[in-house]
């Protein structure tokens, strides 16, 4: 249920190794691992630390969860059930702590990762059919879950309802406006395929998800190239960590 890292040297970044003055052994598990060991469920997210949270989003959005499965045994729908439902749990539980921790979302640094975390989410709640703005409503689930061990949740409630909020209604603007873009788009395509360089900017610059962009060009008969798409994404990553290197610089 784990992997031991002995932590014993430090690496200077060039391979020359010396040893630190604090060393240890840690077993990576984890409250999460240890529970589901202890509670004998599939996965970490039929422990009693998820259990809460899931069973809101079955009823939000009149969607059923299977609790006691085999890995690899249900149906490619149901498969696509749980993972839209562990994915919102998950990241409505990162979100609601890192904004407590008085992380809030924006389009950098770790603003960036928490807004693209709840735009992963809500994109997941409209494939469960889900409508309008959801994901603050597990905060108080979580809040409630949590207060005893982190009271800090419980009392920053309201701000991290209505920063999440806010991000969600946002985002349902961004995604009509965008969609239409892509609708625009399709009806000029006359090859079979998106072009590569469309489909990221959609996502990138309008902030359209890429399965969304997939579907939607799919249901036209279009085709969108994941490898070209990938590729791009690469470029952009590197780019932009050269751009914060010559700024950490300056």
């Amino acid at each position: 249920i784990w992997n031991i890292v002995f932590s014993q040297y430090n690496n200077d970044g060039s391979n020359n190794y010396t040893e630190l003055p604090q060393q240890n052994i840690d077993t990576g598990a984890g409250l999460e691992r240890m529970a589901s060991v202890f509670q004998d469920t599939p996965t970490n997210f039929e422990t009693d630390l998820f259990v809460p949270i899931i069973k809101e989003i079955e009823k939000i959005s009149g969607t059923a969860y299977v609790y006691d499965y085999i890995p690899g045994k249900l149906s490619d729908e149901q498969e696509s059930v749980q993972r839209a439902m562990k994915a919102i749990a998950d990241f409505a539980r990162t979100a609601t702590f890192a904004i407590s921790d008085g992380v809030i979302p924006s389009n950098n640094g770790r603003g960036y990762v928490i807004r693209r975390l709840l735009r992963r989410a809500i994109s997941f709640g409209i494939k469960l059919g889900i409508e309008g703005e959801f994901i603050y409503k597990l905060s108080s689930i979580i809040s409630d879950m949590m207060s005893d061990v982190y009271p800090l949740v419980k009392s920053n409630l309201p701000i991290i309802e209505d920063k999440i909020r806010a991000e969600e209604v946002q985002f349902g603007k961004t995604l009509a406006k965008s969609s239409e873009l892509l609708k625009q788009i399709i009806s000029e395509t006359s090859g079979k395929e998106l072009a590569p360089d469309q489909a990221f900017s959609l996502y990138e610059t309008h902030g359209l998800p890429f399965e969304f962009i997939v579907e939607m060009s799919e249901e036209a008969g279009l085709s969108v190239s994941k490898e070209e798409f990938d590729k791009r994404m690469e470029d952009f990553q590197n780019q932009s960590r050269a751009n914060q290197k010559e700024s950490e610089a300056m």
